[in-house]
């Protein structure tokens, strides 16, 4: 085929509908005598007609679309679940991670604490008890008094009696029993 470019730009114009019904006209009458450029006419028709019946069938119809729409939507809502319980499990791993911590933080410290007597209120208001406790925090013995007072009292002369102890120094205590008043 021996068309120019010009003269095959003029026809896709008139085969799109774009070219002015004179130029249209001019064209036509030429296609009557060049026989290339009506067989370029005729390729341009039929190539465009294959292109139209293509496209055509690549459309999907009304309910196929209907339905990758709904699966695309149905992925949204499961992906946005997923989120949901991410956010939950986190919550959750955050809870039993400090709850860990804490275990192992009071492991860790267990030896650590005071073993000295605490002073500590018992049943009535006008009771006061005082806990002896061993290095493990364990009671091993109480003393109840009368008075706030002589239960700190008590507790100081215990605590300075350990600390002399725990430097080496100090007597061997040896409980007495009295049958008297308590302390």
């Amino acid at each position: 085929m021996n068309v120019s470019d010009s003269d095959f730009s003029m026809l896709e114009l008139m085969l799109d509908g774009e070219l002015p019904e004179e130029a249209a006209e001019t064209l036509r009458a030429s296609m009557q005598h060049d026989k290339d450029l009506a067989a370029a006419w005729e390729s341009l028709q039929t190539q465009r007609a294959a292109r139209l019946t293509m496209w055509h069938e690549d459309q999907p119809s009304q309910q196929r679309a209907n339905m990758v729409a709904s699966r695309v939507m149905r992925e949204i809502r499961v992906g946005q679940a997923w989120n949901r319980w991410g956010w939950v499990s986190r919550l959750v791993g955050t809870v039993a991670a400090c709850v860990v911590l804490g275990f192992a933080l009071g492991w860790y410290g267990r030896g650590t604490r005071s073993a000295g007597p605490a002073p500590m209120a018992q049943d009535t208001a006008a009771d006061y008890r005082v806990e002896l406790t061993d290095e493990t925090g364990r009671a091993v013995a109480a003393q109840t008094f009368h008075s706030l007072d002589k239960a700190v009292e008590f507790a100081n002369d215990v605590d300075q009696w350990r600390t002399a102890q725990r430097r080496g120094g100090g007597s061997m205590v040896v409980p007495v029993v009295e049958h008297t008043d308590q302390y």
